[in-house]
């Protein structure tokens, strides 16, 4: 009897370069920064186009937008991605507040009528920031914050807080009184002596669509520039008489709402010294065996020896899987305000890099910082 042996055939498969950025992101990547290119291709350090604007749909921007609760809104677009960014505002007491109120501390002889009230402008206690929900509007139909979301709202709410950009005392309310008797001084600014204060609570709702990389930046950009829009209403305390009907008689006591004034605003106050841009930097290695295996035509624009470069604005699936990052956030004059670098910790970033970084983030910032 004869053995019969079967051969078999391996062909191999071609895949379009977007589908081999879902197979293997790596893979793709390290191809195109062998030839010096990225896939949407821009050069390693080229960043993206930004434009801001108002959406113009917020309650004191327009006479018919009397019953809209949002007080400042923005627009961001940056090629595919668009983000809508508002913010509205809630009235609660500011119980601390009261409790450390000048005139509560002389009333109960906790400090002499000598002292000043100092504030301590470097106690995170003396700056707020804005409650953000982030979503992403990605097809699916899901509700449910992800974790990425979740992530970045935290990471909002954080750098504002520790940006001391938005003073406690600008958040401050001071009441007035509405009086029924009285209509035509609804208007008045006098505040009243009550020992309850209250103050304003920021929520800012970011919505993204058609998001193609990492968006804390686009948010932050987004979320800032609506603070600059923010009008805050007038608070009014309205009295009025609740009638209580028993068998025998009709009582009428004192009630007070609070009111807020539906044409009478004021700028929210923040400390523009501290409006920054961000930046967010990709740190990829470059695999020695790629770029030998190209031709000499097709070499890339870095030295051999270097080992990493910087990628600006990352977008596409190829580079958004690129786990080391660096997101530095500058002001206006140039300072510092924040600076996180993320490794996988089998990576040890130069100081080369980190210098670099720190460069393109000044120049990028003077030159985006104007859009606000």
């Amino acid at each position: 009897m004869s053995e019969t042996t079967q051969t078999t055939k391996l062909h191999s498969i071609r895949f379009s370069p977007d589908v081999l950025a879902k197979i293997s992101p790596e893979l793709s990547l390290q191809r195109h920064l062998s030839i010096g290119l990225r896939s949407n291709l821009r050069k390693f350090e080229e960043f993206k186009n930004v434009s801001l604007k108002e959406t113009g749909t917020g309650r004191y921007d327009d006479d018919n937008n009397n019953n809209s609760c949002i007080l400042g809104s923005s627009i961001v677009k940056s090629g595919s991605t668009t983000i809508i960014c508002s913010i509205s505002a809630s009235l609660i007491e500011d119980e601390l507040k009261s409790i450390n109120d000048y005139s509560f501390k002389l009333d109960h002889d906790i400090i002499s009528n000598d002292l000043q009230e100092t504030i301590n402008e470097d106690d995170d206690n003396s700056f707020e920031s804005v409650y953000v929900t982030v979503k992403t509007h990605s097809g699916n139909g899901s509700k449910i914050p992800t974790l990425n979301e979740q992530n970045i709202s935290q990471q909002l709410y954080d750098t504002i807080k520790h940006s001391k950009l938005i003073p406690s005392k600008s958040l401050k309310v001071n009441l007035g009184y509405l009086s029924n008797d009285e209509p035509t001084t609804t208007s008045t600014t006098t505040t009243t002596g009550g020992k309850k204060k209250f103050k304003f609570i920021l929520r800012g709702d970011i919505e993204v669509w058609s998001c193609v990389g990492p968006i804390f930046d686009l948010c932050y950009a987004s979320l800032i520039k609506s603070l600059k829009c923010v009008k805050l209403p007038l608070v009014y305390i309205n009295e009025g008489l609740n009638d209580i009907n028993t068998t025998s008689t009709t009582t009428s006591t004192a009630k007070r709402d609070l009111l807020s004034d539906s044409k009478i605003h004021y700028d929210l106050k923040l400390n523009t010294g501290k409006i920054g841009w961000c930046v967010t930097y990709g740190i990829v290695d470059i695999d020695s065996s790629v770029v030998n295996n190209t031709s000499d035509d097709d070499a890339m624009d870095v030295d051999d020896c270097k080992k990493s470069v910087l990628l600006a604005d990352l977008e596409g699936e190829s580079e958004d899987s690129i786990e080391k990052r660096m997101t530095v956030v500058r002001t206006k004059d140039g300072n510092l305000s924040q600076i996180s670098i993320c490794t996988d910790g089998g990576f040890k970033i130069t100081k080369e890099i980190i210098t670099r970084g720190l460069e393109l983030s000044k120049r990028r910032c003077s030159d985006m910082i104007n859009k606000y």
